[in-house]
């Protein structure tokens, strides 16, 4: 099961950066966009997947971007805005910004290791040692034991699967996809046996941040029987985890009065703005991506957007569009390793909670074959709400949500319900 198709571009790749309209990649040939506009609100407009729009710096308000004479790091993956009206000075925080988002990629780096920190690739290669790790890794695995989340230990999978978004053609594709292969769907569904076990793999935490990647006998042989490498991977969840940790540091150090928001769909108001914070809703019907609505804001608040569809260049590497008409995403579920998405797009989001434990408490919700609607209720007495559309109903749970500007058109129109 080595991995071919996929070339040497290191897995931060995507660009976000504030756009004056939606283009859709060639790889997403099918969708066309309805009403594409890009919100201008007085404030940080932060627009839902990572699409971005700000006032200037003589206003107040400026992205933040990583020194480009810094080491590799993970900024090319989200979008920071700042209101530097509040006094702050520009080369401060991007030094606290930059040196977050390098200490963020060096330490969930699968690939390669380093030698500051011992991170998801070094602990990959160190099966049932004892390590001492940082504090952010540390706190992330007592995060997903937490929540029973395991995820992660589908890295197998995900290190095979990742190259049907490198692919080129069907040819390609067909030694990748366990839709198309049935050797790969029987090695996916035997590798996803192992992951949920936690007599065969699992994190044990020893405090004092030390933790052992423990794997049976009889996995090492199959991993190795089977050139299998990345036990673990947290793969499209990484970025909610980093996200907080940056999120946490800017709070930590007083920078409250901004927004940070990532390309796969993760965003952290991190403090209360009179100015306010807004997202746009987006909605897939057929071949057509429609802007539904617009959510307006005012407060620190996390957020995660789910999509079973890619709109934007950004979304290359993360949807991959068939002729048949079906994508294939980076769901995958912990049954069999199949990518699942039980609606097109669903909203998440806490004033009080911070990305990792909503992403963690509602992705079962969306990797699944069908959508529970009566349940999703159930997530407000943890302060979580949602937003979905289904038969051109926005239905949600939050009874103070500010939902304007719903779309009306003479083939669809959008209408809103309290869950």
């Amino acid at each position: 099961m080595n991995r071919t198709a996929r070339d040497n571009r290191d897995r931060y790749t995507s660009l976000a950066k504030p756009v004056e309209k939606v283009e859709l990649s060639e790889k997403h040939p099918k969708l066309k966009i309805f009403m594409v506009v890009l919100l201008a609100v007085v404030g940080a407009g932060f627009l839902s997947y990572a699409f971005v729009s700000f006032l200037n710096k003589d206003e107040g308000w400026s992205e933040i971007k990583a020194s480009t004479s810094s080491e590799l790091n993970c900024s090319e993956d989200f979008v920071f805005q700042y209101n530097l009206s509040d006094g702050t000075i520009y080369k401060e925080l991007q030094l606290v910004y930059t040196d977050a988002c390098v200490k963020a990629y060096k330490l969930f780096n699968i690939d390669e290791e380093n030698n500051d920190f011992k991170n998801v690739s070094y602990i990959n290669a160190h099966p049932n040692e004892e390590i001492v790790v940082d504090e952010v890794l540390y706190n992330a695995f007592e995060k997903l034991n937490k929540y029973d989340d395991r995820s992660i230990y589908l890295g197998p999978v995900y290190d095979y699967y990742d190259n049907v978004f490198y692919c080129q053609n069907e040819t390609e594709l067909m030694d990748y996809d366990p839709y198309l292969n049935e050797d790969v769907a029987s090695e996916f569904e035997a590798i996803s046996e192992y992951a949920a076990d936690e007599n065969q793999i699992s994190i044990e935490l020893l405090g004092d941040n030390t933790i052992k990647l423990q794997v049976s006998e009889d996995y090492l042989q199959f991993a190795k029987a089977n050139h299998l490498s990345n036990y673990i991977d947290f793969y499209w969840m990484k970025n909610a985890f980093i996200i907080d940790y940056i999120a946490d540091t800017m709070v930590e150090m007083g920078y409250v009065n901004g927004i940070i928001s990532s390309t796969d769909g993760y965003a952290r108001a991190l403090g209360g703005t009179e100015d306010g914070y807004a997202y746009n809703l987006y909605n897939l019907k057929g071949d057509t991506v429609y802007v539904v609505g617009t959510c307006n804001y005012n407060s620190a608040r996390s957020t995660v957007s789910y999509r079973s569809y890619g709109i934007s260049n950004e979304d290359e590497y993360r949807f991959h569009d068939m002729p048949d008409g079906t994508t294939r995403t980076k769901y995958l579920s912990l049954e069999n390793g199949l990518n699942k998405s039980s609606l097109s797009e669903l909203v998440v989001y806490s004033d009080s909670l911070n990305c990792s434990d909503v992403m963690l408490s509602t992705k079962d919700y969306f990797i699944a074959d069908e959508f529970d609607k009566s349940s999703v209720t159930e997530l407000v007495k943890k302060d979580i709400n949602s937003i979905f559309i289904q038969d051109s109903v926005v239905y949600y749970t939050d009874k103070e949500l500010e939902l304007v500007d719903l779309y009306e058109g003479e083939n669809v129109s959008y209408t809103s319900e309290l869950q």
